[in-house]
Parts: C-alpha cells; structure tokens; sequence
C-alpha cells in the first residue's frame, strides 16, 4: 500500500534516478496532491472540532468516526506533503531527501494505512451492534467500549508498524488490511441482509403510525453513510495494494506509476469529512451552529 514495497530502499532509489517525470506530470501531481492538503485538512479539522466543541462526544459513533478524522487530518497535513516533498527532491532531483526524513515518512504512512483499516472495522462493528441489537444497544455499545476500539485503532496502527520495520515482515500490513477490509465488508454486508428483512415490519408499522419508525431509518442512514466511507477506502485503497503487491520496485512502471497510485489512495482523505456532513443533518445542524458562534465572536 503506501508504500510497501518501499522498504526496498535501494531498489527504488535506482528506478527512481533513472526515471523523471513529464513537467506536466509532475504539475498535475503537486495540483491534486495541493487540493487534497488543503481540502483533507479543513474538512478533518471540520469535524474534529465540531465533535469536540459542539457535539461533545454524544454518541459512542462520535468518539469512533473522531478518530478516524484524526487518522486523515495526520495524513492530510504530515503524509502528503511528504509525498510531494519527496516527489520533487526524489523524481524531479531539484532537492536532497535526508534518510531520516524518508524513514520517519515511511513509518507514518505504515501507521496510517493501519490504523484506518482498522478504525473502518471498529465503526462497522458498532453499526453492526446499532442495526442488529437495537434495543441492546445500549448495553453493548458503550463508550468505554468505543474508547477500547479507539485504542485498539492506534495501537493496532504501533504494532503493526513495528512488526514491518523491526523484523522486516514486508507482507503483514498487506494481509493484515486485506483481512480487515474482507471483515468489515462482510459485516455490512450482513447489515443490510438485516435491513432488508425488516422491510416487512417497517411497512407494517407505516400502516398503523403513518410514517417509519425514526430509530431504525436513522440506525439504517447512519449505516449507509459508513459503507459509502467504506467504499471510497477500498475504491482508493485496493488500486495501492494491487500495484505495490504486483509491481516490483525494478520493473520499468513502478516509478512511472507510483505517484499517481499514491496520490489515488490519498483521495479518501478528503473525501470522508463530506460524506459525514452531507449525509448527517445532525452534524450539519452542528456546523452551521459553529459558524453562528464564529461569526457572532468576530462581530
């Protein structure tokens, strides 16, 4: 994934010197690369605020889809630009990149990639538990529990990094993601196997009150919105994984493509914060209220 096939140092410092990028290439890059910074940045900055400030961590989803915001913003403001900064030097040879700045870089992106696998499986988990035990919810989806996961998330993201680097295990990140990303898809999976069998008992119910009942329609929105989440990752996520699993670092594609394949997985960084504001009105309710309070503040 990001990157993991470049723990072969050597083997990419070669393809990279012999290989440098079209001027319109690389423009392109630093453009998209550019946006993604700044629209990855605001919109994670966006919702980690509004949890904290506005919303205070009400539900046990705040605390898990916070993290994940968190996971993006480190990768919006450190990741990337690490990328583009290692682009120019590295491919474009205008600068020098120190081994330090590659290594830590490379740890990060490791810890990342991790780490957002496995906050996608804690949040599935909790929609899992919110759809198909909705009048247990509250007993088996705690907040303490939430903040397990959230451990579980970044401590995940540690081991899993140290495992690479420290007994240079090239593949368990691979396998480790891929596992997660099978769970999680087969967790909504059975979501909406869930959902669709109550479409019987909500249509009964609409006769004798008129409308749906509103826990489970918005148990079933907030269920979509993380599979869409879902979607975006693996739209953006697998592309890495093929490539970096397949292509090897002295085949003549690899620093042909690598740019771009990166720049595809970074993509879901900023996309996530507007899946959660468009199809939230809850946390749209809560954005708007923080401007009010901004705009009042600077009158």
């Amino acid at each position: 994934m990001s990157l993991i096939n470049e723990t072969s140092e050597t083997a990419i410092s070669q393809t990279a010197s012999s290989f440098t990028p079209s001027m319109a290439n690389s423009i392109a890059f630093l453009v998209i690369n550019g946006l993604t910074i700044v629209v990855g940045t605001l919109g994670n900055l966006l919702v980690v605020t509004v949890i904290f400030l506005q919303i205070h961590f009400t539900t046990v989803s705040d605390l898990l889809i916070a993290s994940l915001a968190a996971i993006d913003l480190l990768t919006a403001v450190v990741l990337i630009p690490g990328g583009i900064y290692r682009h120019v030097c590295t491919r474009m040879g205008y600068c020098h990149v120190w081994d330090t700045v590659v290594a830590v870089h490379r740890i990060l992106v490791q810890f990342s990639v991790t780490a957002v696998a496995s906050s996608l499986l804690t949040i599935a988990v909790e929609r899992f538990i919110s759809v198909a035990f909705p009048f247990r919810r509250g007993s088996l989806s705690t907040k303490k529990r939430a903040l397990i996961g959230v451990l579980f998330t970044w401590a995940s993201g540690i081991f899993v990094t140290a495992v690479f680097h420290g007994l240079y295990l090239v593949y368990i990140q691979n396998t480790y993601c891929i596992c997660l990303l099978l769970i999680t898809t087969s967790i909504y999976i059975y979501i909406f196997s869930i959902a669709l069998k109550q479409e019987n008992k909500i249509a009964a119910m609409r006769v004798l009150y008129g409308k749906r009942p509103t826990l489970f329609m918005w148990e079933r929105k907030s269920a979509k919105t993380m599979t869409i989440v879902l979607g975006m990752y693996a739209l953006c996520w697998v592309p890495s994984v093929m490539f970096y699993s397949v292509v090897r670092t002295s085949d003549w594609r690899f620093p042909r493509m690598q740019f771009w394949i990166n720049t595809v997985y970074y993509l879901n960084t900023a996309s996530d914060p507007f899946i959660y504001s468009l199809r939230s009105k809850r946390f749209r309710k809560a954005v708007k209220k923080l401007i009010r309070a901004w705009l009042v503040t600077k009158c």
